[in-house]
């Protein structure tokens, strides 16, 4: 359609709808509709808007995830002790994450209410940590998929060494992980060599811990 918006409808996805009505004028287009959601949840709203020339609907190219609980909890909150020479984590790549930050001197950073991806069950995503771009690094990552705060074995989704720059690994989402709510993932680097391994939840020298969505 074409022309000035009259009406506009929209549908929450929980059972609730508003319409509001518009007047011909570029101010009322900028209009603002406020909804409060009850219930946790993965939501797809959807804004129908009328006019004499007829109706269009628009639908978010991602749901709106609610999580009343305040975000994915963490049993463990992990730390970075000694720093040195840009060891550190430079970039995560999740779905559509696509963040980059500092090295490991800002020590454990939690991103896992603001950087969120979006997955469904049963489909492969490719994951990319990318490390100091000079040494060779380990780098783990897990996803709590039951969502009790704790990172067992089986969550584990990225293990590589002595790689330098960018690691990757393709994650299969498992049909028993909890659907609809946020899950926090952690990403963790150190120098290789540096240990053997590296625990979902310690203090660590001259790597770095990072939480996703």
């Amino acid at each position: 359609s074409s022309g000035l918006i009259d009406t506009t409808y929209w549908d929450f996805d929980d059972g609730t709808y508003d319409t509001s009505v518009y007047l011909d004028t570029l101010p009322h287009m900028m209009d603002t509709v406020f909804h409060q959601y009850t219930l946790s949840g993965s939501y797809n709203p959807t804004i129908i808007s009328f006019n004499s020339y007829g109706a269009d609907t628009y639908q978010l190219a991602y749901p709106v995830i609610v999580d009343l609980l305040g975000g994915p909890q963490s049993k463990c909150i992990p730390a970075t002790g000694v720093t040195c020479c840009g060891s550190g984590i430079y970039r995560v790549k999740f779905a559509n994450i696509d963040y980059m930050t500092g090295d490991a001197t800002f020590g454990h950073e939690d991103f896992a209410c603001s950087k969120i991806a979006n997955v469904n069950a049963g489909t492969k995503v490719d994951l990319k940590v990318t490390t100091d771009p000079v040494g060779a690094n380990t780098v783990r990552g897990w996803i709590d998929y039951d969502t009790n705060g704790i990172f067992f074995p089986n969550e584990l989704v990225i293990s590589t060494n002595n790689i330098v720059g960018t690691h990757t690994s393709v994650v299969t989402i498992p049909s028993t992980a909890v659907q609809n709510t946020v899950l926090r993932m952690r990403v963790a680097n150190i120098p290789y060599g540096w240990a053997l391994d590296i625990p979902p939840c310690d203090t660590i020298d001259y790597g770095q811990y990072e939480d996703y969505g």
